[in-house]
């Protein structure tokens, strides 16, 4: 489990993040929940990419974690690195998985709505928009409904007990939404035609996941 999890979070997981650095545009002045969505997507990737091994050297100097976690940029850089192959096949799982069924079937709705709404979307790609709202989220949401517990990831192993150890730290602290986020960040919450349209689309689907899925990343 332990090293599902380090694979899923810091070579699979990080690849969302950089691909929805192409979703946002800042320079969409005119559309205030647009630009909001992309200061907040930039800046968080900026911490989480740039900031997060200063938080875990501090961290071990303070003694919070046993183990000094500030390299854990270059296993990011890898795991990026190592790009995304073709997975059509996937689809083949979508009478065994909700999830699957689910993405599969809201992309192409997502697809239709973007095109009808693109005079607003300038500058911004629609699959990197795809992947950093609707598959980031649930990304976050599936880690948290899979592991509920952080202590369920035992360093059983000595060999990996620095991989455990930083997974119950992402699972405590970066998983579950923040409460106190100022403004809607969800697309059930937001009144923006264009993600209004998708939640509607995506809640006939599935309202349960549709229901998680976030307009920027905030997590």
């Amino acid at each position: 489990m332990v090293l599902v999890f380090f694979h899923t979070i810091f070579a699979g997981h990080v690849k969302l993040h950089a691909m929805a650095n192409w979703g946002v545009n800042h320079m969409l002045i005119e559309d205030s929940v647009l630009q909001r969505c992309a200061v907040t997507t930039t800046a968080y990737n900026f911490f989480g990419h740039t900031r997060f091994p200063a938080y875990a050297r501090a961290w071990y100097r303070l003694g919070v974690s046993a183990h000094d976690f500030s390299r854990i940029d270059q296993v990011i850089d890898h795991g990026v690195k190592a790009g995304v192959r073709a997975h059509s096949e996937t689809r083949q799982l979508m009478r065994h998985s909700d999830l699957c069924n689910f993405v599969v079937k809201i992309r192409k709705q997502f697809m239709r709505a973007f095109e009808k709404h693109e005079e607003r979307m300038l500058g911004i790609d629609m699959e990197a928009l795809f992947v950093g709202t609707v598959l980031h989220s649930l990304d976050h949401q599936h880690f948290e409904w899979n592991i509920e517990d952080p202590l369920w990831l035992v360093p059983v192993c000595p060999d990996f007990a620095a991989l455990a150890e930083f997974g119950r730290f992402v699972h405590a602290g970066f998983l579950k939404d923040i409460w106190t986020v100022p403004f809607p960040r969800k697309y059930r919450e937001t009144t923006h035609p264009f993600f209004a349209e998708v939640y509607r689309r995506a809640a006939r689907i599935n309202k349960r996941l549709a229901d998680q899925m976030d307009i920027c990343i905030i997590k």
